[in-house]
């Protein structure tokens, strides 16, 4: 079915990773609380009406992992978008972001939507890492870079 795009719901999907001195990433994911479902995942989070896409995905991380803008080596839109009806029969436009960051930074959850992270490393990333399929397909785009 075709929707209006003004009547979705607009969100961010964000990839953390850092990279060693031999370039091998490590991914970052969040394990959601018991309220949210307890799987694990990326950065997620709704664009609020006075911000875009970009200033949602640094906000979402900032608040989420508690890495700050300064903590971003570099960050890219990954060029992909998802279009689906979340649990509450939204309809959802999802940009997907992917942000390299310093490691070194003071991960910090807010318990309020996570319980749990834990750094993954490439080789051991899998679609069986995460719930959602655009979840692992946005990480496997992220392994190309």
């Amino acid at each position: 079915m075709l929707h209006n795009k003004d009547m979705y719901k607009k969100k961010v999907q964000v990839v953390i990773f850092t990279k060693n001195d031999a370039g091998v990433k490590s991914f970052l994911l969040l394990k959601t609380n018991e309220r949210r479902g307890l799987f694990w995942q990326s950065v997620t989070g709704s664009v609020e009406k006075d911000e875009d896409f970009e200033q949602a995905a640094f906000r979402e991380v900032e608040e989420e992992t508690n890495c700050k803008k300064q903590n971003v080596i570099k960050h890219l839109d990954l060029d992909m978008d998802f279009e689906f009806d979340d649990q509450w029969n939204d309809h959802v436009h999802e940009k997907v972001f992917a942000f390299e960051v310093d490691a070194n930074f003071e991960l910090r959850l807010d318990p309020s939507e996570h319980i749990e992270s834990k750094w993954v490393l490439e080789n051991d990333i899998s679609p069986e890492s995460v719930k959602f399929e655009t979840n692992y397909k946005a990480i496997y785009k992220c392994l190309e870079l």
